[in-house]
């Protein structure tokens, strides 16, 4: 049976049985030393950050933002645009793990950048990496936005997610889309109810059974 076989495959990837996932965690030697994140259990938005191996050319990127559209771009014409509005808001960002990779050195700077910013613009946030899954900040947001498979797997945990880059899932039924700065503060400010599962089994089962053609899956 088709569902059973991805909750099984997701429910072991959400306790850590998942070997690229455990990967990328292992760059961290600093695990869980010295970080204090006041708002990790008391915070609305997630934005889960990709490594960008999600994005397919040959897909339709019609209702979400193209792939020039850097993310740490995006956060800082959101806040530029809508700061004043999203101000209650509290946010984790959830930078990827890859970020620890030494030939990111320049991207690494432009986040630190981005962060300082916002801090100076008196955003409530904190940033993590490895320290927690995105399972973990799942749980705890309202809703989730991102560009990767987060935001797949945040319908599954029962959160509504908004995607913003074009992703294999992006066409299913389980997922919010958007295609400009005022569809991600419409979601922030009026977070909606999660979408029916279906997708979630759709792009999983297509995942584990090596690039089986998606199906329609109740």
């Amino acid at each position: 049976d088709i569902t059973n076989k991805v909750d099984k495959y997701l429910n072991n990837r959400f306790k850590g049985h998942d070997s690229l996932l455990n990967f990328w965690a292992s760059l961290d030697s600093n695990k869980k030393k010295n970080i204090k994140f006041s708002h990790l259990t008391n915070f609305d938005i997630l934005f889960c950050f990709s490594s960008e191996d999600e994005y397919f050319g040959k897909h339709s990127h019609r209702g979400v933002l193209d792939i020039p559209y850097s993310q740490y771009r995006l956060i800082y014409d959101l806040f530029i645009t809508y700061g004043d509005l999203l101000m209650n808001n509290k946010f984790v960002f959830k930078l990827h793990p890859r970020i620890k990779d030494s030939k990111l050195k320049l991207t690494k700077k432009k986040y630190e950048e981005l962060f300082k910013f916002l801090n100076n613009l008196g955003v409530n946030f904190d940033v993590v990496t490895t320290e927690y899954t995105s399972y973990e900040l799942i749980k705890n947001s309202r809703g989730t936005i991102g560009f990767g498979s987060p935001v797949i797997e945040a319908c599954y945990l029962d959160k509504p997610s908004l995607l913003l880059g074009p992703t294999l899932f992006m066409n299913t039924n389980s997922i919010y889309k958007t295609d400009s700065l005022v569809g991600i503060c419409k979601f922030i400010l009026n977070t909606p109810k999660p979408l029916d599962k279906s997708g979630v089994y759709q792009y999983f089962w297509h995942w584990i059974s090596n690039g089986s053609t998606f199906k329609v899956i109740k």
